[in-house]
């Protein structure tokens, strides 16, 4: 990573986030003793020390489909100037914790589709701050 040109690394994160109007300690149950239902949405996130370069969210858990259709989605996008969100030498880092519910085939499709278009996918250490950009702030 040392001799990457920091303009051209992303970043992707995948996370899940539940969307609920009611207090915490009413999601359990509704009050006729029947268990409440709760929304919850995905979000996957490409940055870069440029700001978002893609995003999506879903209703409802995420998986390596809906990924590897945001990176499908995210080779194609145009930044606010017209350049590809993600070029030619470009390089992608991100958690094993994404893939860890994956199957295999989910990543091998992700890191053929990538290498494609001369981007490289990089897997972060298990924790890695000097890796994590919300370290920084």
């Amino acid at each position: 990573m040392s001799g990457v040109d920091p303009s051209m690394v992303h970043f992707f994160y995948k996370s899940s986030v539940v969307k609920s109007q009611v207090r915490v300690t009413d999601i359990a149950r509704k009050s006729n003793g029947t268990p409440r239902t709760v929304t919850t949405l995905s979000v996957n996130l490409l940055h870069s020390r440029f700001g978002v370069d893609n995003f999506n969210i879903l209703e409802g858990p995420s998986n390596g489909f809906e990924m590897i259709h945001f990176f499908e989605e995210s080779l194609q996008a145009v930044d606010h100037v017209g350049n590809p969100v993600l070029a030619n030498g470009d390089v992608i880092v991100i958690s094993t914790a994404a893939f860890t519910t994956e199957p295999v085939f989910v990543e091998n499709q992700l890191r053929l589709m990538l290498r494609n278009c001369a981007v490289e996918l990089i897997f972060k250490p298990p924790y890695s701050p000097e890796f994590n950009s919300c370290e920084f702030f």
